[in-house]
């Protein structure tokens, strides 16, 4: 039986904000924990789609972010193969900035030039 329940995107990584979908969580669960055993951890698994790091943009207005990107595409795709739910392109790079595995803060941004001169300490 389907019924519309409020999930935290925790289940897949820690992530601290609830989306509404339409989703089984025993199914949802499921999925988790065999990737994690596939390999190792959710985590590992999940930061492959960036190579292991952080991955930062210098977009110059928010116009230039992208709403997907192809390793937002890889991860939907990838994720919708082992059976996850609601993982479309959009919101797995909405995803992939809240966790901090893309940065697309744009230039003039102060978050951009406060990361900007730690990375050069």
């Amino acid at each position: 039986m389907t019924q519309k329940f409020l999930l935290p995107l925790a289940i897949l990584v820690g992530l601290l904000f609830p989306t509404l979908v339409q989703a089984k969580p025993k199914q949802c669960y499921d999925c988790h924990k065999e990737a994690q055993k596939e390999f190792g951890s959710f985590d590992k698994y999940i930061w492959q789609f960036v190579g292991g790091r952080q991955k930062v943009n210098r977009w110059k207005s928010l116009q230039e972010i992208p709403a997907k990107t192809s390793e937002s595409d890889a991860m939907s795709k990838e994720l919708k193969l082992r059976g996850f739910k609601f993982v479309g392109s959009t919101i797995c790079y909405a995803f992939m900035q809240a966790t901090g595995m893309v940065d697309d803060h744009v230039q003039g941004c102060f978050r951009y030039r406060v990361r900007a001169n730690k990375d050069r300490i």
